[in-house]
C-alpha cells in the first residue's frame, strides 16, 4: 500500500473484530513510531503496548467513544485487540503536541498499511490511567491509540458546514472532510 492510499483509507473505527494482532505488529508500530519527525530532536515520547487482559479492559474502562453520539456506545463484544498509548516524558517537555500528532500519524499508517484499524482517543483521565500502566512519576499518558481489525466502516463525507461525524442507516461512521479549496488559503503554483 502506497502512502497515499492510507492517508485516504485511514479512519477512525469504533467497532473491532474479536481477534489478537500478532505481537511483532505491535511492537513494528512503535518501533517505526520512534523514528517521527521531532522538534530539536528531543525524543520527548515513550509507549505502553496493552494487549492482555485484564490490563486491556481496565484501559478501555478509561476510554470516552464517540463524543458526538450521546447515544453511542463502544461495547465489550466490539472493543479494540490492543492499544498503544503515548507517554510524554514531563523531564523532557512538558507539552509536546506536534511530536503526538506526528506520532500518533505515523503509528495509523503504518496499521492501515497492516490491514489494522485505528482510532486516536484523547478523551480520558491521564490522572486514572497513570496508576493503571503503574507508570514512573514522570511519564505522563496523553494519547492511545485503539487497535484492531475493523467490524464497521467508516467513510469520509463532503463537509457541508457541520463537523460532527454521523452514523448511516448502516451504523457506519461518516466523517465530514473539508474540501481543498475550504482548506487551501494561498498558492503560488499555476
Amino acid at each position: 500500500m502506497d502512502v497515499k492510499t492510507a492517508i485516504l483509507n485511514r479512519r477512525s473505527i469504533r467497532k473491532f473484530e474479536q481477534r489478537p494482532i500478532a505481537p511483532e505488529k505491535l511492537t513494528q508500530l512503535v518501533d517505526l513510531a520512534r523514528f517521527h519527525a521531532t522538534g530539536g530532536n528531543v525524543q520527548p515520547l515513550s509507549y505502553a503496548i496493552v494487549s492482555k487482559d485484564p490490563l486491556r479492559q481496565k484501559v478501555f474502562d478509561l476510554l470516552a467513544w464517540a463524543a458526538y453520539l450521546p447515544d453511542y456506545t463502544c461495547t465489550k463484544e466490539h472493543q479494540p485487540a490492543a492499544y498503544i498509548v503515548l507517554l510524554r516524558d514531563e523531564t523532557k517537555t512538558k507539552a509536546c503536541m506536534y511530536d503526538l500528532g506526528a506520532a500518533s500519524t505515523t503509528i495509523m499508517l503504518a496499521a492501515e498499511e497492516m490491514g489494522l484499524a485505528s482510532c486516536v482517543l484523547a478523551a480520558f483521565d491521564p490522572k486514572k490511567m497513570k496508576p493503571v500502566l503503574e507508570l514512573e512519576d514522570h511519564l505522563h499518558p496523553d494519547l492511545v491509540i485503539a487497535l484492531g481489525y475493523a467490524a464497521q466502516e467508516s467513510k469520509a463525507v463532503p463537509f457541508e458546514g457541520n463537523i460532527k461525524y454521523y452514523r448511516d442507516e448502516n451504523g457506519n461512521f461518516c466523517v465530514p472532510k473539508k474540501r481543498l479549496s475550504d482548506v487551501l488559503v494561498y498558492t503560488d503554483v499555476d
